[in-house]
């Protein structure tokens, strides 16, 4: 019985391990490794965050003034967004919800429910 266990045990951590070293980043990158955009949109592009695993990301989200940034939450649980400046409402499994912004400045955030979870969009 223990060895079952464990054997299913470890079939969902590599399981999770693999998925979680495939995801792949919805933000526009600027190829840097810290998860940081330079906001150049191409076409129909709008700029976005992933909720997923806990985390937003990217974490750090630079665009230009007047862009729309379009949260999604991924994750199976409930997540939303509280800022100084903007809310989001709940948001479940497949919701999303997004902000204009429309001055320069950085924009800190975290998820109102889970507070370790925070966010920068930085605005130029």
């Amino acid at each position: 019985m223990k060895r079952r266990v464990l054997t299913a045990f470890l079939m969902l951590f590599f399981a999770f391990a693999l998925t979680a070293c495939s995801s792949s980043n919805t933000g526009t990158s600027n190829g840097t490794s810290n998860g940081t955009s330079n906001g150049n949109t191409s076409g129909n592009q709008t700029p976005a965050v992933s909720i997923e695993n806990f985390a937003f990301n990217p974490a750090v989200l630079t665009v230009k003034v007047g862009t729309t940034v379009i949260w999604t939450n991924n994750d199976t649980a409930s997540h939303n967004i509280k800022s100084a400046d903007f809310n989001s409402p709940l948001m479940k499994k497949g919701e999303t919800y997004e902000f204009k912004f429309d001055k320069a400045g950085t924009y800190d955030y975290s998820c109102g429910i889970h507070p370790t979870m925070t966010g920068k969009i930085i605005v130029q």
